[in-house]
């Protein structure tokens, strides 16, 4: 009995599959999924470059079905698509970053989303939403202040925020600290220069000039604030018996890099007017004086030349001080390597140094490439290096501007500097002897580390090793452009 019972319920139980499988209708898991909303951003109509961007969204899923992959892309021309940074995904929500960058100004964004069903295909979703205004946060570059033989003092920089109400240019010097304010600049990229005129007429003075963007119209995360950059600058002082020349002069014919090609030469000038009812930022308090009262400060317990120094090289290991502030006052340090000395430079970082030392050799500013052959920098001190042929891509269109930079690979672009700066100077390339590891010296780069050591420009770091692959830390690599001065000037 059971057995014919069995045997007819085989039958119907087949029936039943069928029926479920291919006449019932489908169910919902089969779909493809439909997306109901998308929202980007919140209540403001702009997104904030290196601020995180919050995404909300809703799907028709069915329950069951999972979310396979989550991507998202921007871009600035409906060509050419890049993924955003720091995505991170949810269920229904999302949030990510897009780059500070002064070329993005507009963007779409496109979502795409692969979903996985328990049963049925797969559904790959993709939409595009915008175009979004983009503000862009980012700090000033490229920071230069140049002497005047009037004694007045010229400050360049690249203002690359559309986001500022105005900049603040703090300076330092025996007279104290004075604010001043540079205004009509909102909205814009590219070059700005301003001139001090207050400056001491009857004596050379260092000053220490800071600059930083004004945003006080928008609410940002402190993670996008932008930060300061300092110059140290001797004027030159119409009545003073010693003139201290700073030789360079980039408000003249310097092409400055705006995006990504764009070069521009003519500078527009913006008056410099004492900051009045301007809210200064903190980050730009009074600098520490440093020393005592009759030693580091002049009058009126104001910081002097010497305390302007220390406090630029504070944090500076002791055997390095001296020779560092030495490099700034001579104008061969760039703002990106004053500070956090003991961390090691990168190619970028070193390219400007580099381009200083060019500069105060061969008392001629130096222009950038133009056009920009790399994809992965803007930066002007690597496009006068590359154009000077002090330094080269690692590929034709990639830099690595933040990799770090060994030690005979520096010895070479300083090599280069001094060819570029006096074609006819003598370089002593001569063999050395007594090196532990000469074996690991590159044969490219040969040439420039006895370079370096004929002329005491490297030291080894002990046993007698030199140590070619090493890294170098920023004091370290100022001091070698120092030395490299020393050695040529």
């Amino acid at each position: 009995m059971l057995m014919h019972l069995q045997r007819k319920m085989i039958p119907l139980l087949a029936v039943f599959i069928f029926a479920i499988c291919f006449v019932l209708p489908t169910p919902r898991a089969h779909a493809q999924v439909q997306m109901q909303y998308f929202f980007i951003g919140g209540s403001d109509p702009y997104l904030i470059a290196g601020a995180d961007i919050p995404v909300i969204y809703s799907d028709d899923r069915a329950i069951g079905t999972k979310i396979e992959s989550f991507e998202m892309l921007y871009s600035t021309d409906n060509i050419n698509w890049h993924n955003v940074l720091e995505l991170k995904s949810q269920s229904i929500s999302a949030q990510f970053r897009l780059p500070i960058d002064p070329s993005i100004t507009s963007v779409s964004i496109r979502v795409m989303i692969h979903y996985v069903p328990i049963l049925g295909s797969d559904t790959y979703l993709e939409r595009t939403e915008g175009p979004f205004k983009v503000m862009q946060p980012g700090e000033t570059s490229d920071f230069q202040a140049s002497a005047n033989d009037d004694g007045s003092v010229t400050l360049t920089w690249n203002d690359n925020s559309n986001m500022e109400s105005s900049y603040i240019i703090k300076r330092d010097g025996p007279d104290g600290t004075k604010y001043f304010n540079v205004q009509n600049t909102t909205g814009d990229f590219g070059p700005v220069a301003t001139v001090d005129k207050a400056t001491n007429k009857n004596k050379n003075t260092l000053y220490a000039y800071t600059v930083t963007p004004v945003i006080d119209q928008y609410a940002l995360p402190d993670n996008v604030i932008p930060g300061v950059e300092t110059v140290f600058i001797w004027n030159k002082a119409p009545r003073d018996g010693l003139v201290i020349v700073d030789k360079v002069n980039p408000v003249v014919q310097i092409p400055v890099l705006v995006g990504k090609n764009k070069v521009i030469t003519k500078v527009p000038v913006i008056d410099l007017k004492p900051a009045v009812d301007v809210k200064i930022p903190d980050k730009l308090g009074p600098i520490s004086k440093g020393g005592t009262q009759g030693s580091t400060q002049g009058d009126a317990g104001q910081p002097n030349t010497e305390a302007l120094l220390e406090e630029a090289v504070k944090g500076s290991s002791d055997w390095a001080k001296a020779d560092l502030k030495l490099a700034i006052a001579a104008s061969l340090t760039t703002p990106s390597v004053l500070g956090n000395y003991q961390q090691p430079i990168t190619r970028e970082q070193f390219a400007g140094i580099a381009v200083k030392l060019y500069e105060a050799l061969s008392s001629k500013p130096a222009a950038a490439a133009a056009p920009n052959p790399f994809t992965d920098t803007v930066n002007v001190d690597v496009l006068k290096a590359f154009q000077l042929g002090i330094v080269t891509g690692v590929s034709a269109t990639s830099f690595s501007p933040d990799a770090s930079i060994s030690r005979q690979e520096l010895c070479v672009m300083l090599m280069r500097a001094v060819k570029a700066a006096k074609p006819a100077a003598t370089l002593n390339i001569s063999s050395t002897s007594g090196l532990a590891d000469s074996d690991l010296i590159a044969p490219w780069a040969l040439d420039a580390v006895r370079f370096a050591i004929n002329h005491a420009i490297m030291n080894g770091v002990g046993g007698g090793r030199i140590d070619p692959l090493g890294s170098t830390t920023r004091e370290q690599a100022i001091l070698l452009v120092k030395r490299t001065f020393d050695a040529y000037k």
